[in-house]
C-alpha cells in the first residue's frame, strides 16, 4: 500500500524518533497533535463569565469509541467536537494528495496512531488490509 522508496515525511520520521508537534486545523494557538498521536492543549489566557485566568499546557487524554479508536473532544467558543486521533494525525503529517477516504492502522491496532504507522487508503483497499490481519469476516 504505502510505497517506503518514495522519502515521505512519515518514511523520514520512521528513521526518526523525535516527537514534532503542529498545529490542528481550525484550532491554531489552541490544540496541536504529535506524530506519537498525542493531542495537546496550549498555554493561554481563558475567560468565562468575567473570571480570567491562566489556561496550561497539557497533554489531553482520549477515550476509545465503539471500534476501538481513540478520540477526543476538542473545543472552540465553547462547543465541543469530536475527532478522531488517527484522523488528525494522517490529515496533519501525511496530507491527502489523492484524497483517499480512509486512515488505515498499518499493524492493525487502532490505539497505535503513530504517524509511521498510518497511511490513506481506500474502501476496498482498508477492507482488503483488515481481511488480511484478520479483523474482517
Amino acid at each position: 500500500m504505502r510505497n517506503n522508496s518514495i522519502r515521505t515525511p512519515a518514511y523520514w520520521l520512521s528513521k526518526n524518533t523525535i516527537e514534532f508537534w503542529a498545529d490542528i486545523p481550525g484550532y491554531k494557538g489552541v490544540y496541536q497533535i504529535s506524530t506519537f498521536g498525542r493531542v495537546k492543549s496550549l498555554p493561554r489566557m481563558k475567560g468565562a463569565q468575567g473570571f480570567k485566568g491562566f489556561h496550561p499546557e497539557r497533554i489531553l487524554k482520549s477515550s476509545l469509541n465503539g471500534g476501538g479508536y481513540k478520540f477526543l473532544r476538542l473545543y472552540k467558543k465553547g462547543k465541543g467536537v469530536s475527532k478522531l486521533v488517527h484522523r488528525l494525525v494522517a490529515f496533519v503529517f501525511l496530507g491527502n494528495p489523492k484524497n483517499k477516504p480512509e486512515v488505515n492502522h498499518m499493524d492493525g491496532d487502532p490505539t497505535n496512531n503513530n504517524v509511521t504507522n498510518l497511511e490513506w487508503v481506500t474502501i476496498v483497499e482498508h477492507t482488503a488490509h483488515k481481511k488480511l490481519m484478520g479483523q474482517y469476516a
